[in-house]
């Protein structure tokens, strides 16, 4: 983890320690108990984040198969009284890229531009009821007001075009929004994306999944979706996956391919389990999803 974020860190000029005294982050005295503070002095967060003052800023912990829950549940716990981020990450999420950004880089993005978002709040340079949206941060030297390199989806779907049209199945520019999507997300920031499009009588579909946990959001939770933030991610990685089962399907492996009544049993398993609709996007003409029902 710590290679995989440390030039970006570096890029808002913030400093990473590896291994961090949990004591050494958050202040031991304003922890709801005595036995908390003591493990505190015991035990160690995997990464730390700190600002150029070294105040800290959140931490990530690794939920690989060494992992004690109960040790992770105090972790969380003091997370929760400190108002310290956490973020918990598996190994799905390392070095999961797009783009050429992985899900962890795209993480410190989120963070510091959030921090950055809520300054401009404060300071009266955008309406206090601005969404926060991470594509909205254009490049230094964009050439237009949708050049991001946090807009995941826009590409995807460029490629989804140029695969579309090349079997014949797209022929105008405007046929992507036969294409139907949506993302759902639970408290624990848990984001499953599901994106679908009509290949003549079958319909292709793709599916992503980001596991994040985040006992405590800190500064993220107090911008206008500012924690969906984090599943936009998954923008992106469900069109790629959609463009894998189109070009599978075309070449005769659609049999092998995500069913469409397999995905709308998901998701109604979905909304049983806890997850809601975030954002969902359709056409007249795209394959239903079935969108969840906003909390």
């Amino acid at each position: 983890m710590y290679e995989e974020i440390i030039g970006t860190v570096g890029h808002y000029r913030a400093e990473i320690y590896r291994k961090v005294r949990v004591a050494d982050v958050v202040d031991i005295s304003a922890l709801p108990t005595r036995a908390t503070g003591t493990y505190a002095l015991q035990a160690h967060f995997d990464i730390c984040v700190c600002d150029e003052d070294q105040i800290p800023e959140f931490v990530i912990e690794f939920d690989g198969g060494g992992h004690d829950p109960q040790h992770d549940e105090k972790k969380d716990a003091i997370a929760v009284a400190a108002s310290l981020a956490m973020f918990r990450i598996d190994e799905t999420l390392l070095n999961r890229d797009q783009r050429g950004m992985t899900f962890l880089q795209y993480l410190v993005h989120t963070w510091f531009l959030g921090r950055e978002f809520r300054r401009m709040r404060e300071t009266g340079e955008m309406p206090a009821d601005e969404p926060f949206v991470m594509s909205g941060f254009l490049k230094p030297d964009a050439k237009n007001i949708f050049d991001s390199e946090f807009d995941f989806r826009m590409p995807a779907i460029g490629k989804l075009s140029r695969i579309m049209k090349r079997a014949g199945h797209w022929t105008g520019p405007l046929d992507h929004l036969g294409m139907s999507s949506l993302i759902m997300g639970r408290d624990d920031s848990s984001f499953i994306a599901f994106a679908a499009v009509r290949l003549g009588a079958s319909v292709a579909c793709g599916r992503a999944r980001i596991n994040v946990g985040t006992p405590c959001l800190g500064g993220l939770e107090e911008l206008p979706f500012g924690w969906s933030a984090l599943s936009d991610f998954c923008e992106g990685l469900v069109v790629e996956d959609l463009c894998d089962s189109v070009e599978m399907t075309l070449a005769g492996g659609g049999h092998v391919a995500l069913r469409h009544d397999d995905v709308l049993g998901e998701i109604r398993e979905l909304q049983n389990n806890g997850y809601h609709l975030l954002r969902g996007m359709s056409g007249p003409e795209s394959p239903s999803l079935e969108l969840a029902k906003r909390p």
